[in-house]
């Protein structure tokens, strides 16, 4: 049986960790650390060239034909809106880039610049990205200030990408 001194004290102890987890939560869910961990999780993906882990972080209303009408061109269009058929289409791509680059792979480096919220919810980042090989840039120039849409996938603030300003792919 416990003292009503030690009951008090699980109590006390019981609050204040419940108070942790609540900054915990509070602090990573904030747009600036789940902005980092979208890409953080990209990167990890590129360095595992692992394209499921990499599409994984593009939401689900992402439009690839509209986003890549020169890389998924006529294939692409033939595919309509069929979302999970484009991403199959981009998934195969990613394989084959990754496979095309065996022996010196892909490197993902970025720097979250700023971010800020848009009228309809999602974020807007501003950030600094980079996908090298070697000497060989996949972006052909690393982008600077570019900006990406993120929008929330989760409870816990998790951010996806729904897109992006064009930029150009190098292969």
């Amino acid at each position: 049986m416990l003292t009503h001194m030690r009951r008090s004290h699980l109590i006390a102890a019981a609050l204040a960790l419940t108070v942790i987890l609540g900054l915990w939560l509070w602090w990573n869910a904030r747009p600036e650390a789940q902005a980092n961990a979208t890409f953080a999780r990209l990167a990890s993906a590129v360095a595992a060239k692992a394209p499921g882990d990499l599409l994984a972080q593009v939401h689900p209303d992402y439009p690839f034909t509209a986003m890549w009408p020169q890389q998924l061109g006529e294939a692409g269009a033939a595919l309509g809106d069929s979302n999970g058929a484009q991403r199959e289409l981009v998934r195969r791509a990613l394989i084959y880039l990754f496979q095309s680059r065996r022996d010196n792979a892909f490197v993902l480096s970025w720097k979250v610049l700023s971010v800020s919220p848009e009228a309809n919810g999602d974020i807007a980042a501003k950030v600094d990205l980079a996908v090298t090989a070697g000497n060989d840039s996949l972006l052909g120039d690393s982008l600077t200030g570019h900006r990406f849409v993120l929008r929330q996938t989760s409870f816990l603030g998790r951010l996806d990408i729904i897109g992006h300003d064009p930029f150009v792919i190098r292969h």
